[in-house]
């Protein structure tokens, strides 16, 4: 699958909210995708979701606890670099699951 035209945020806020945030938005040959992860201390707070873009705006495909969804599981309280990788890998993910599905319900 060949993602065309990304657009891809990050924000660190762990001395505000003491989570992260990405979001990550694509566009496909199925569709155009919005994926956002929030990570923090605790599992029950923190999600990720995948979204499409429809005539009337953002559509939800699929929000989950962090836990539930197959991506890696990193910490917020990560100092270093890779945290910004793993987050832009699971956002990746996230999205390709999001055109999978509307592959299947369209059959694009």
């Amino acid at each position: 699958m060949m993602i065309t035209d990304i657009k891809y945020e990050l924000d660190y806020c762990y001395n505000r909210e003491q989570s992260l945030h990405g979001s990550m938005i694509s566009t496909l040959p199925s569709g155009t995708f919005r994926a956002t992860i929030k990570r923090n201390a605790y599992d029950f707070q923190s999600y990720g979701k995948v979204e499409v873009w429809l005539a009337n705006g953002w559509e939800p495909i699929q929000s989950l606890p962090i836990d539930e969804f197959d991506i890696q599981n990193f910490s917020y309280v990560s100092k270093d670099g890779d945290w910004e990788m793993t987050m832009a890998e699971d956002l990746y993910v996230l999205i390709d699951r999001g055109a999978r599905f509307m592959e299947g319900v369209h059959g694009v």
